[in-house]
């Protein structure tokens, strides 16, 4: 299903936690651990705020690339977060 499964979803009113969840798990290739959904919404709210930069905290446990938080236009770029955006879902 992937993108458009995701699409759907979020055009149909699922709950976006659940949506997110699923995209986590299902979209990706090892699953996303469930933990990152947290990090995954502060990224799409920085992102929607035009802070682009900011820095997201990961869970415990959670690195990227050895460091503890990642800039939000990455962790929506590399989860594939687009369809979350406010710019793309209205």
């Amino acid at each position: 299903m992937g993108h458009f499964g995701l699409v759907g979803m979020l055009g149909n009113g699922v709950e976006l936690r659940r949506a997110m969840e699923w995209h986590l798990q299902s979209n990706h290739y090892p699953p996303v651990p469930i933990e990152m959904v947290d990090a995954c919404f502060d990224a799409i709210d920085w992102y929607n705020a035009e802070d682009y930069e900011a820095d997201v905290d990961l869970p415990e446990g959670i690195t990227f690339r050895g460091e503890k938080t990642v800039p939000a236009w990455r962790l929506i770029e590399d989860m594939h977060l687009e369809p979350f955006l406010s710019e793309f879902s209205s």
